[in-house]
């Protein structure tokens, strides 16, 4: 299992798990991601299996061992690129999105990124969206009048921003394409879950932002393994792209030892989640009860020290 490695919890470093869930590709990949896989450029086929785990200490879920980051980003740029060759249109084309699902998901989208912009200071202008895909929430921003800078290791998505005329590199090449960027609004959708190293990555958080930075991020819980699970079909847990799987402790925590706060309100926002239960529970009480039970959660963080 040369392609794999096991690591201690990156959230409290701990060594002692449990097992959650054990499945191969044949298994978690739908008949669609069967078609355009190429698992042996990554080291596996279809009978590999895949474990997921839920560390004794902090109760973080997340799939050990796990795809080796040289082996992770092959995943994203050799083992997926019979994707765009089949689908590629209709991912890239940002500005003539004509089905209603994706057109939902676009203003849900939209809504969040002027959210966080709705809780900064005015007089702020740096947007780094980590994770920028194919550049839309960019795009607004910089409609707005933001300098604008994306981060991805996806080379497909690159290229794709690039022909915007959009600003992006990968996490190795950020800092010499862009020297000195310390954002004001930093934006992760849809990352946490597929970042091999949580440390690495929240170093470049950290280093990319300045006291009083707001970082907007959302993600997986475990809740989504339990409903997969008890229907007996797999989207969400997929273990060769998503590792990371946040109780609200343990992101808290892990986002704490790098000088981000949470901002309590509003506290936390939960797909499915009515506005007025909110208000009337609590935003305390609703975030700790459906990180449990909802599979997806967004979060918004502010940088407290003086980097």
């Amino acid at each position: 299992m040369t392609a794999f490695e096991k690591i201690s919890c990156p959230v409290c470093e701990n060594t002692e798990y449990k097992p959650v869930l054990v499945l191969t590709p044949d298994e978690f990949l739908s008949e669609t991601r069967k078609e355009y896989y190429d698992l042996e450029s990554i080291g596996i086929d279809f009978n590999t299996p895949f474990t997921v785990v839920k560390c004794k200490k902090c109760s973080f879920v997340f799939v050990n061992p796990r795809l080796k980051k040289e082996y992770n980003v092959m995943a994203y740029n050799v083992g997926k690129t019979k994707k765009y060759s089949l689908h590629g249109d209709e991912y890239e084309d940002i500005h003539n999105v004509k089905d209603e699902k994706k057109l939902k998901q676009k203003r849900v989208y939209t809504e969040e990124l002027l959210a966080l912009f709705s809780m900064g200071k005015r007089d702020a202008v740096v947007f780094l969206d980590y994770g920028c895909g194919f550049g839309f929430s960019m795009i607004i921003a910089r409609a707005m009048g933001m300098d604008c800078y994306g981060v991805d290791i996806d080379q497909y998505r690159l290229e794709s921003c690039s022909r915007y005329g959009l600003k992006v590199s990968t996490p190795e090449l950020f800092d010499m394409d862009f020297p000195g960027i310390r954002a004001d609004f930093i934006l992760s959708q849809n990352v946490l879950e597929h970042v091999t190293d949580l440390n690495e990555y929240l170093d470049f958080i950290r280093k990319h932002s300045r006291e009083g930075t707001l970082v907007r991020v959302n993600g997986l819980t475990p809740a989504v393994i339990k409903k997969e699970k008890r229907a007996g079909k797999y989207k969400l847990v997929n273990p060769i792209e998503h590792l990371n799987y946040f109780t609200l402790n343990s992101l808290d925590y892990l986002f704490s030892k790098y000088g981000f706060k949470p901002i309590r309100y509003p506290f936390v926002i939960v797909s499915n989640v009515p506005r007025s239960l909110i208000l009337k529970l609590g935003y305390s009480y609703i975030g700790h009860l459906f990180f449990n039970i909802v599979p997806v959660f967004i979060r918004t963080f502010v940088q407290t020290r003086n980097i």
